[in-house]
């Protein structure tokens, strides 16, 4: 984040909202930002996309073993616990 606002390119915090913004800064060939830079930026892309996936893979693992389990079920069922 520090080095883009170097570049005046202000980099938000959260993981979707932080791609989000890499995205358009990389599609951006007009924002003054060096080859270096872009090559970092390219990278924390991948990483955080990377990321991303074993977060919903692990959610999704979750998500099946409170299915199998009845305490599990009991739980998700009190308001502030489960999704509701």
């Amino acid at each position: 984040r520090g080095l883009l606002s170097e570049f005046g390119i202000v980099m938000p915090q959260g993981r979707y909202s932080a791609q989000n913004t890499i995205d358009s800064v990389l599609e951006d060939a007009e924002n003054g930002l060096p080859i270096l830079a872009r090559e970092l930026l390219q990278d924390l892309s991948n990483k955080i996309q990377h990321l991303n996936l074993e977060v919903l893979h692990y959610d999704r693992r979750v998500s099946a073993l409170v299915r199998e389990m009845a305490s599990a079920k009991a739980l998700m069922d009190i308001p502030g616990v489960g999704e509701h």
